[in-house]
């Protein structure tokens, strides 16, 4: 699903561009910063605590399906 969802935000950010609105280069590399070290930190939080890899992975594909799914909702909504 994580997979659909960023096809989908990639799709909406270039009709945004297509459309003329102003792609912010700068948000988007801090975002994916953000996404990462959140990712990185709760992957190495499970395994530390004795977590399995396994678990550790589904925890942090879980953040970036948050951020993903956040950008998803900021992208389709109404602008006044």
């Amino acid at each position: 699903m994580v997979g659909f969802e960023a096809q989908q935000v990639i799709g909406l950010r270039m009709l945004n561009t297509i459309s003329g609105k102003p792609l912010d280069l700068a948000r988007l590399s801090v975002e994916k910063m953000d996404a990462a070290v959140a990712s990185t930190l709760a992957t190495t939080k499970e395994l530390v605590t004795g977590g399995s890899p396994l678990r550790a992975s589904h925890k942090g594909l879980a953040v970036y399906a948050r951020k993903v799914k956040a950008s998803r909702r900021n992208l389709t909504r109404k602008r006044q």
